[in-house]
């Protein structure tokens, strides 16, 4: 806990790129695990898996219930 909050940028960015390796591994292990090669439609859906990244790993909610981004 100590590193993340004497480096919380660096800690950002490491969870996002997690989270969004993950999903993206998520989406494609299917085929890979069944040793097919990974079609146009695995890639295209593995975009919108690592979009995920960002806004789960910043740990605030991206709008409030009025529909308006929280200070």
């Amino acid at each position: 806990m100590r590193l993340v909050r004497s480096y919380p940028a660096a800690a950002y960015f490491a969870l996002t790129f997690t989270i969004s390796g993950c999903a993206a591994l998520a989406v494609a292990s299917p085929s890979l695990t069944a040793g097919r090669p990974l079609t146009n439609l695995t890639g295209i859906l593995m975009v919108p898996a690592m979009l995920a990244g960002p806004p789960t790993s910043s740990g605030r909610p991206e709008h409030s219930e009025h529909g308006m981004c929280e200070p």
